[in-house]
């Protein structure tokens, strides 16, 4: 909705809202990162930080009462399924 047509209906507290906030966005978007803090931060990086795992090398673990569920949700979805399909039969 164009900004004239919103103030024409009565919004006009919520037009001035979202244009304080378009300009509170574009002056964050142009902050830059002062560059002694961006080498403080770079310094207190390890030096040999350990590799990320990908996701699915990770080590999942699952609480027994979530893995029932889940088993419980999959059985009914298979009968839902299963019903679904021979009804026409």
């Amino acid at each position: 909705m164009p900004e004239s047509e919103a103030r024409a209906h009565g919004n006009t507290r919520d037009v001035e809202f979202w244009l304080r906030i378009e300009k509170e966005v574009e002056v964050r978007r142009e902050m830059k990162t002062p560059v002694h803090v961006y080498s403080q931060i770079m310094e207190a990086l390890p030096e040999n930080a350990p590799a990320a795992l990908p996701w699915y090398k990770k080590q999942v673990t699952v609480n027994p009462m979530v893995a029932m569920a889940a088993t419980a949700g999959a059985v009914a979805v298979g009968m839902a399924i299963g019903a679904a399909l021979t009804k026409g039969r």
